[in-house]
């Protein structure tokens, strides 16, 4: 079996790491900013001003970090989905 890795993962995965703080936007709408210390499947363990919160993903209606994030997102992470497009062509036929 291949090993892929899901886009959430490296999110969540990036975000822990570079201790970047994040905006949690619940089901409720009630917001949370937090760092995240944690996360598996279904859950995310966050730091809110030094206590540990556990949050349920189905809960979760947004996850917006407090400063920029790009071009954490490359080939070497995503699975090879070739086949499903046809090759770019600027020649119309």
């Amino acid at each position: 079996m291949r090993d892929t890795k899901r886009i959430e993962d490296i999110y969540l995965n990036y975000l822990r790491r570079s201790n970047i703080e994040v905006s949690f936007q619940m089901a409720d709408t009630r917001r949370i900013k937090a760092l995240i210390v944690a996360f598996d499947q279904n859950s995310i363990v966050i730091d809110v001003n030094g206590t540990q919160q556990l949050l349920y993903k189905t809960q979760i209606a947004q996850i917006e970090p407090e400063q920029v994030v790009s071009y954490i997102f490359n080939d070497r992470y995503l699975p090879d989905h070739s086949y499903m497009s046809a090759p770019y062509t600027s020649h119309y036929t």
